[in-house]
């Protein structure tokens, strides 16, 4: 299948060298979080905050936030606990007791639109985050591409399955802050819609290879060959009215896909069988 056209089954961008070497320091210190630089910055200041144990505290300039620890799956009394195809989506959405939990061990919640997503995270309190909180969120996330072990991201079907696994399944697929699968697996919604080519203040260059990122991990410059120091991370941006954005890549990515792999080609009511969602929490 050709991963650059996230197709019907969907089943189917750097920072500044600054922020990249932030994230590959936060790597090196997985586990000594707190001594990391990554670390130092966004711990700053947030010792008394704290998030629910199924999420994970982030700090930045905007104020700290929460987000889920793993990517959404649906709680226990929804109908579907891994809904198949749209119908199954729909009848859990349609529950109003069913809200999205994020626990280890679970499959997915797939086949739910952004719009759908937005008012789940909603149920459960959350917010659906904006592309900034998902890319903090995923610093440190290994991008380093092929060979994949069971261990690595599911980028590669690499999972000893087909498609979409369980969460939490990749050991090494851990942000410096304790999130997991923040690249493959499931592409994921956020919060942010793309206007005729631009998002917020921030015109996006025609699809290709990720040059040169925001610190929001928003794609400003391409290029037709792949960027080792962007993990060879790929976007998608075509100029269209609206368009809506999911991050990180799906289990069939391979090296397109990474924390710093950014889509805008499909609308906010799309669904798909690799596409999912993670939630965030404002902390006060």
């Amino acid at each position: 299948m050709n991963i650059r056209t996230i197709g019907i089954t969907l089943s189917v961008i750097g920072v500044s060298s600054v922020l990249a070497t932030l994230s590959i320091h936060a790597t090196e210190n997985m586990g000594q979080f707190s001594r990391s630089l990554v670390g130092n910055i966004f711990e700053s200041g947030t010792e008394k905050k704290s998030c629910p144990e199924d999420m994970i505290l982030i700090s930045s300039p905007e104020g700290a936030f929460c987000i889920d620890r793993y990517e959404a799956s649906p709680s226990e009394v929804c109908i579907f606990d891994n809904p198949q195809n749209i119908r199954d989506a729909e009848v859990n959405y349609l529950q109003q007791e069913c809200v999205p939990v994020s626990e280890p061990g679970q499959s997915p919640w797939t086949f739910v639109s952004r719009d759908m997503a937005m008012e789940l995270c909603a149920r459960a309190d959350k917010h659906l985050p904006s592309s900034r909180e998902w890319f903090l969120a995923s610093l440190g996330t290994p991008d380093t591409g092929t060979p994949y072990t069971e261990n690595d991201c599911n980028l590669n079907r690499n999972w000893g399955i087909r498609e979409v696994g369980a969460t939490g399944s990749g050991e090494m697929c851990v942000s410096s802050f304790g999130a997991y699968d923040m690249t493959g697996n499931v592409w994921e919604w956020v919060d942010d819609d793309v206007v005729n080519g631009v998002l917020g203040n921030i015109t996006l260059p025609e699809s290709g290879y990720v040059d040169g990122v925001t610190s929001s991990g928003i794609p400003f410059t391409s290029s037709t060959s792949a960027n080792e120091l962007y993990g060879q991370d790929y976007f998608w941006s075509p100029r269209e009215p609206v368009t809506a954005v999911m991050r990180g890549g799906f289990y069939g990515s391979g090296s397109d896909g990474g924390r710093y792999t950014f889509y805008s080609q499909a609308k906010s009511t799309f669904v798909g069988n690799a596409v999912g969602f993670r939630c965030a929490r404002v902390v006060e």
